[in-house]
């Protein structure tokens, strides 16, 4: 954060803005419920099922790995399971610099194409859905992805597609995963980092 020099008079009083902007960051940090808390936006994504049970995703394993598009290319890939089912992210770092959200449905690349943006994809034995399905609706807010180091940061608010004619999958959420130091390039686990 830049630290502005200049002075202002306010209420009778010379105050610096550094100060002032000090003080509007310090009230908005409580731990109170209405405070820092109330802003975090949870480390989970959620899959809602056909019967309308939800299945929660809390850990991925994240790692970059060559593109199935390209293998020349490397995408980061997180995946996870629970409930019975996997859920699984692609994404292109370099078409997603600076952060980017992608509204559904998503072009993920092709053979000829080689990888692009983001996929977002849930399998089961009740559900085959993805982002990238004509079907799929929402967004799909890529906060950052690299693999040096390995990291992912996602925003999910979206119902994937069904890639077979089945029920779509609703989907939302909010994830961190980040791979340890020692073991970058490999494997990473969720870290909440706001």
């Amino acid at each position: 954060m830049a630290i502005m020099r200049t002075r202002r008079r306010l209420g009778g009083h010379r105050i610096s803005a550094a100060l002032v902007s000090m003080a509007l960051l310090a009230a908005g940090c409580g731990d109170d419920a209405e405070g820092q808390a109330a802003d975090d936006p949870g480390n989970s994504i959620v899959v809602m099922r056909a019967d309308g049970s939800e299945v929660e995703f809390t850990s991925m394993t994240t790692q970059c790995v060559p593109s199935v598009y390209d293998e020349s290319v490397e995408v980061v890939h997180a995946e996870s399971e629970a409930g019975g089912l996997r859920l699984m992210i692609e994404v292109l770092p370099e078409d997603v610099e600076g952060g980017w959200t992608f509204d559904l449905p998503a072009d993920s690349g092709s053979d000829d194409e080689g990888p692009k943006g983001v996929v977002v994809f849930v399998g089961g034995p009740d559900v085959e859905a993805s982002s990238d399905v004509e079907l799929a609706t929402g967004t799909v807010e890529v906060v950052g992805a690299s693999c040096d180091p390995v990291r992912l940061e996602v925003a999910i608010d979206a119902t994937l597609g069904s890639e077979y004619g089945g029920d779509d999958a609703p989907i939302r959420g909010h994830v961190v995963s980040v791979a340890s130091p020692t073991d970058q390039g490999s494997v990473g686990s969720n870290t909440t980092s706001r």
